[in-house]
């Protein structure tokens, strides 16, 4: 049996079902969920920049980790319309237990290096914000979180709670008291 990333759609596939979007009459495109889209970086920006010349709004869910500043300053010039950053705490100790190791350090550089080229730029474009799950490892940071947006140009904190899929998740689940 193949493995699933294996079976990942073609380049081809992904852009013509762009197309097919805009020829059934779609005015946006999510790219984004269920994994890190731009582990196929130049297929993303080649969709965004296909769905741009249908003039569909966009939308990129990333963790940022692998967006070169070329990427970033392409989104830019597309005009792209949000890019939604996977962040889940307002240190490296926190983020980083929830994520990967260094992911905070990363994703955090493109934060700042998105916000630096929009002022170069003087645009608005993309709105930036970020997507934090909520866990047992990070309900008390939500007003570091805050903080966070504010000191770094973020203009939007989305916080989601955690959907346990796996058994090693566990740990990451609030307890009633935590709820609260």
């Amino acid at each position: 049996m193949a493995e699933p990333l294996l079976q990942e759609l073609p380049e081809e596939r992904w852009l013509r079902l762009v197309d097919e979007a805009a020829e059934m009459g779609a005015h946006y495109l999510n790219i984004g969920g269920g994994g890190e889209p731009t582990l196929r970086r130049q297929l993303v920006l080649e969709m965004c920049a296909k769905a741009k010349t249908y003039g569909m709004e966009g939308h990129l869910q990333t963790n940022g980790t692998t967006l070169a500043r070329e990427d970033l300053q392409a989104l830019v010039a597309l005009k792209w319309d949000h890019i939604t950053v996977s962040l889940d705490g307002p240190t490296a100790a926190i983020n980083d237990a929830i994520r990967f190791r260094n992911a905070f350090t990363e994703t955090v550089k493109r934060i700042r290096w998105l916000v630096e080229i929009k002022r170069l730029a003087r645009v608005s474009l993309p709105h930036l914000q970020i997507n934090m799950v909520i866990t047992a490892l990070n309900f008390q940071t939500l007003e570091a979180m805050v903080d966070f947006c504010v000191e770094n140009g973020v203009e939007l904190l989305s916080v989601k709670p955690l959907l346990e899929y796996s058994p090693d998740m566990k740990a990451y689940i609030m307890d009633a008291a935590q709820q609260a």
